[in-house]
């Protein structure tokens, strides 16, 4: 699951990562909650940084510990 997570943040960043950079858009960041009845499920986080629209910094996690008041925005 992270190796897909992380993959699909990079094609993102393949297609938006020097566009968003022009925008000042130095970072985003998903978060999904999983629900696949299997040791994934939960929610996760991924953050790309992007501080020079080539430069693509992925973080994963799977915070076990975050409640879900944290989702509702």
């Amino acid at each position: 699951m992270i190796q897909l997570l992380e993959d699909l943040a990079h094609k993102i960043h393949n297609r938006l990562g020097l566009r968003m950079h022009r925008l000042a858009v130095a970072s985003w960041e998903i978060r999904l909650k999983v629900d696949l009845l299997g040791k994934i499920d939960g929610s996760w986080r991924v953050v790309v940084t992007n501080p020079t629209g080539h430069t693509c910094i992925v973080q994963v996690t799977y915070p076990s510990l975050w409640d879900d008041f944290t989702f509702k925005h």
